[in-house]
C-alpha cells in the first residue's frame, strides 16, 4: 500500500507524513501518481472544496482502498453522505480530517493510535 496525497496549505501533507511514519508506508504527491505501479493499493488523502476531494479524480484506475478528506471544518463542508456521493465513494472507506492548527494535535493522536489501517 502507498499513501498518495494532494495538499494546498500543507495540512494534508502533514497528515500523510504522520500516517506514513506510523504505518511504515511510502507516500507521494498525487503529481507523482504515474510512478505508482497500477497493482498498488492506494490510501488517498486530499483537501476538500465544496464536497469534492481534490485530486481524487486522478486516481481513477488505481486501487484506492480508503480516502481521507481534509477541510477547514465540518460546518464548512457538506454532509458525509453528500461528499461520498460527489466523489463516487459509496463503498469506499472515507474519513475526514479537520485541517487547522487546533484540530491537528487531536488528529495526530488519532493517527498515532491507528492500528486498523496497518
Amino acid at each position: 500500500m502507498i499513501i498518495v496525497y494532494a495538499s494546498k496549505t500543507g495540512f494534508t501533507r502533514k497528515y500523510a507524513e504522520m500516517l506514513s511514519e506510523k504505518l511504515g508506508l511510502t507516500m507521494m504527491d498525487v503529481k507523482e501518481l504515474p510512478k505508482v505501479p497500477k497493482e498498488s493499493e492506494v490510501l488517498y488523502l486530499g483537501w476538500m472544496k465544496v464536497g469534492k476531494v481534490l485530486g481524487l479524480q486522478k486516481t481513477k484506475g488505481d486501487k484506492v482502498v480508503a480516502v481521507c478528506g481534509s477541510g477547514t471544518g465540518r460546518s464548512a463542508e457538506l454532509s458525509e453522505e453528500e461528499v461520498r456521493m460527489r466523489n463516487d465513494l459509496e463503498t469506499t472507506p472515507f474519513f475526514i480530517f479537520v485541517a487547522d492548527a487546533d484540530h491537528f494535535v487531536s488528529s495526530r493522536e488519532w493517527i498515532r493510535s491507528c492500528s486498523r489501517c496497518s
